[in-house]
């Protein structure tokens, strides 16, 4: 993608800025915000109370001494603070706040038909610096919308694809990160960006231990692509992950800096310490500069188009089926030796007994149709069918003019703009809207012009006049993002509104499963007709096309569905939850998954005391992936409500 030199242009500046102007660390005063040592923590989303190893209560315990006792090496004013005790006010009286933990909620409020959860001030413009899943919980999509959109929190130990002359590892320390050969990831070559690594990369060591050493360690959080299409973001590193390459670990937009990696100072590596002291002089520089971008959740790019255009080629098949022999080999593996040392009777843990009940399933090879669902529209696939080189060839000839346009909510297709194709002009080229404004002018293709002038912009100005004085306004100012909803934008400025009205027609998110991409129902089916007896809870999830819910085990750092029953007195629940046959995860060793429509059932005993309305309360907790990111996981209770006399089916109440 062509981008705008005003990008460049001012980024230059705002990193010169930071050069010019970067201080002792002893001038700066830091609040740390993070979890109590002195609570009991609770467990993170992505672990389970139950597993075997609790080191994760160590690692959370720790991390607040840990970072006050850094922090005070460095600086000369810190203050650390348990998160509870946290009100945004108090990040006015520091030079730069670092969120170890999301504060509490301020509201929530729909946008869209989408559920979000403010937990700063939409003023709040102080420097911040926000770990591992933080800043993409708290600010991506189910917050104000920025940027910072959550991919996968499965990010390890090492970053890559950096530029050492960044001033983080500059200013005002010199970090000069030694350079490992790591073993690609699996996941990196199913990507076009991927395509021509060898056997290893070179990586830079950011802490000491990562969730793949297998000893319990927490796992980072990395962030969608694509914050290069606006001047108030930058990528600053990519980090290894159970992703693409270009997964985004560390990353600014405005005045909040995303330090993807989980490790407390305890577990960093010492060239990370100082290149953190220098983040926090960074960010400290952006007072002020709030973000100025929306992003869209779950809009392809063109990336997205070239990495379906890769996996359609002989090369990019085989490169994902090699990546899903490779993960089917490992699954094997592990499950033999752990039926091995059930054989030799030593003891299993919690996980490994849930592995030998799962069992192990061989995924199927790859289909080229595989690749077509997420970006490529019903009416392409019906004229092209198998010809694999179409779509190259279709896809190649328009990439210009490719236009994400939704479909469904959380569901775009990539579209040729042929009001663009038909003008000649890329639609990411601001030439477009000079040539728009003028077609206005002559009064030539009036309809067509208004209609791309406000496709690609966020303005709708009624006459030539208008548009003409908008556009000689903004014209050196302007960028054009993708991430931000396909639409040029003037640079920078007050905060922007790049949702397109409902009259566009476009970047308005319809109806539909919701965020988590899954939809469960529930109801209770008699078994005995007479006073007391039996009955089964049949509790259903409907698991949206190209999606996988996790069945147990779940290897880190994802989450296995769990069902839990809250029965009133006088029903007593019989046996265990029957769940169906899950298999194995292609998209990560040693996890099994379902996906399409999913089914679990547990009987109870309604015993002859119990009479009139009943009401059964049962407690979901699931996470949804796909090949491109995984969500938040999710909690929901489903209220299943019967007559105990007579037990017909209900339907269901969900409260979130």
């Amino acid at each position: 993608m062509q981008r705008p030199v005003v990008f460049a242009g001012v980024l230059l500046a705002t990193l010169g800025a930071a050069l010019a102007s970067a201080a002792p660390d002893r001038e700066l005063s830091v609040l740390y915000v993070g979890p109590d040592p002195a609570v009991e923590p609770k467990a993170l989303w992505y672990t389970e109370e139950g597993q075997s190893s609790h080191r994760w209560k160590e690692l959370v315990r720790e991390r607040m001494p840990a970072f006050g006792t850094f922090l005070k090496e460095h600086f000369s004013e810190v203050k650390s603070i348990a998160v509870a005790d946290y009100t945004p006010a108090m990040s006015a009286e520091c030079d730069v706040t670092i969120l170890d933990a999301m504060p509490e909620p301020l509201e929530t409020r729909t946008v869209n038909g989408r559920e979000q959860v403010i937990r700063l001030p939409e003023d709040f413009d102080r420097p911040t610096i926000t770990i591992s899943d933080v800043g993409p919980f708290m600010l991506g999509c189910r917050g104000p919308g920025w940027k910072f959109n959550h991919l996968c929190q499965c990010l390890n130990s090492h970053a890559h694809d950096f530029d050492p002359r960044h001033p983080i590892f500059t200013t005002p320390h010199a970090v000069k990160p030694t350079m490992h050969a790591v073993n690609v990831p699996l996941s990196y070559r199913c990507y076009a960006s991927g395509r021509s690594l060898g056997d290893t990369m070179p990586m830079w060591r950011v802490q000491t231990e990562g969730f793949s050493d297998q000893k319990d360690f927490l796992s980072g959080c990395v962030i969608v692509p694509g914050l290069e299409d606006s001047p108030d973001c930058e990528a600053i590193s990519r980090g290894e992950c159970m992703k693409g390459r270009d997964s985004v670990a560390i990353a600014r937009q405005g005045n909040f800096l995303h330090w993807g990696f989980v490790a407390s100072p305890t577990f960093m590596t010492d060239e990370a310490k100082l290149a953190f002291v220098n983040a926090i002089h960074y960010i400290s520089r952006f007072a002020g500069q709030r973000p100025l971008v929306h992003g869209e959740p779950w809009i392809p790019t063109r990336v997205d188009v070239d990495d379906m255009v890769y996996r359609l080629s002989d090369e990019g098949l085989a490169a994902c089926n090699v990546w899903r022999a490779e993960l089917d080999a490992r699954c094997k593996v592990t499950v033999e030796k752990t039926r091995a040392k059930q054989e030799r009777g030593d003891e299993l843990t919690d996980h490994e007994k849930a592995l030998l009940e799962v069992g192990f399933t061989e995924e199927p090879e790859y289909q080229r149709t595989d690749f077509l669902e997420y970006v490529v529209p019903a009416t392409v696939r019906e004229r092209f069918g198998d010809d694999w080189g179409k779509y190259v060839e279709y896809y190649g000839k328009h990439r210009g003019y490719l236009l994400a346009v939704p479909l469904e909510y959380a569901k775009y297709a990539m579209v040729v703009d042929e009001d663009a194709r038909s003008l000649g002009i890329p639609n990411n080229d601001a030439r477009l809207l000079g040539t728009c404004v003028e077609l206005l002018e002559r009064g030539e293709q009036p309809d067509l012009a208004q209609r791309v002038l406000e496709r690609y912009t966020t303005e709708a100005f009624q006459t030539p006049a208008e548009w003409r004085q908008w556009l000689d306004e903004n014209r050196e100012r302007l960028f054009f993002t993708e991430v931000g909803g396909f639409t040029f934008m003037a640079s920078p400025t007050a905060r922007t509104n790049t949702r397109r009205s409902e009259a566009a027609g476009l970047g308005v998110s319809p109806p539909g499963l919701g965020d988590e991409h899954v939809r469960w129902t529930a109801e209770a089916r008699r078994r005995v007709m007479d006073g007391g007896g039996t009955a089964t809870i049949i509790v259903r999830a409907e698991v949206s096309p190209g999606w996988h819910i996790y069945a147990k085990p779940a290897a880190a750092p994802y989450t296995a569905t769990s069902l839990t029953l809250e029965l009133p007195e006088g029903i007593r629940p019989i046996g265990q939850w029957q769940s169906p046959k899950a298999k194995a995860d292609p998209l990560g060793s040693e996890s099994w998954i379902y996906t399409g429509d999913v089914t679990f059932s547990h009987a109870i005993e309604v015993t002859p005391s119990v009479h009139g309305e009943q009401q059964i309360r049962i407690v979901v907790g699931y996470q949804a992936c796909n090949e491109l990111r995984c969500m938040q996981p999710m909690r929901k209770e489903i209220v299943v409500p019967f007559e105990a006399d007579e037990l017909p089916p209900s339907p269901i109440r969900t409260r979130r």
